[in-house]
C-alpha cells in the first residue's frame, strides 16, 4: 500500500499472460492473474498490452470486431476487479472508436474501478499500421494517490520514433 511516510513508494505488480485469439477467455485469464497479483497488496496491477486479443487480425473488420469498449463488459469486469481489491488496474486493449477505427489503448482503473484515463498508443508497429488507428491526441498527465503519472505503450516510449 501507498507509504503515507513517503507517498512517491508504490508497490506494482507487473502481469504476463499468453493472449490468445478468444476474448472471454483472456479476460478469464486476466481476471485469474489479477487475483493472484494481489495476494501481494499492490497499489497497482500492470497487465500487459493487447491483453483482449492477440494482436494478429484478418482484416479490419476482424479487429473492429474483437475491439472492446470503454464502456463494455471487458472493462467493467477489470475495473470491478480494482475495486475488489482496492489497487489501480493499467491495462491495454485495442478499443473500438467512432468510424469503424480502432486504437490501442491504455486504461488506468482507479481503486473505485473507475477509468482513471486514457491513452491511445501514437506509435504503431508493423502490422498494427494495417488494422489499428495513431492516437488522435496526445497523452494527459494523470493525478493519482502515488503522484502524476502518465501512459505510454511499447515504442511510444522512444522519442527517436515520434
Amino acid at each position: 500500500m501507498i507509504d503515507q511516510n513517503n507517498p512517491t513508494k508504490i508497490r506494482v505488480a507487473a502481469v504476463q499472460l499468453a493472449v490468445t485469439g478468444d476474448v472471454s477467455a483472456n479476460l478469464d485469464t486476466c481476471c485469474r492473474m489479477i487475483d493472484q497479483a494481489a495476494e501481494h497488496k499492490p497499489d497497482i496491477i500492470v497487465l500487459p498490452e493487447f491483453c483482449n486479443h492477440l494482436a494478429w487480425y484478418q482484416d479490419r473488420d476482424h479487429s473492429y470486431e474483437v475491439a472492446v469498449d470503454l464502456d463494455g463488459d471487458f472493462v467493467k469486469t477489470i475495473g470491478q476487479k480494482a475495486a475488489e481489491h482496492k489497487c489501480s488496474i493499467m491495462l491495454n486493449c485495442t478499443v473500438r472508436r467512432p468510424n469503424q477505427r480502432v486504437t490501442g489503448t491504455n486504461i488506468l482503473l482507479g481503486p473505485d474501478g473507475a477509468i482513471a484515463g486514457t491513452s491511445d498508443k501514437q506509435v504503431l508497429m508493423g502490422n498494427e499500421n494495417n488494422f489499428l488507428d495513431k492516437a488522435a491526441q496526445n497523452a494527459t498527465i494523470l493525478s493519482m494517490p502515488w503522484g502524476n503519472t502518465g501512459m505510454y505503450s511499447c515504442m511510444d516510449g522512444d522519442r527517436k520514433s515520434t
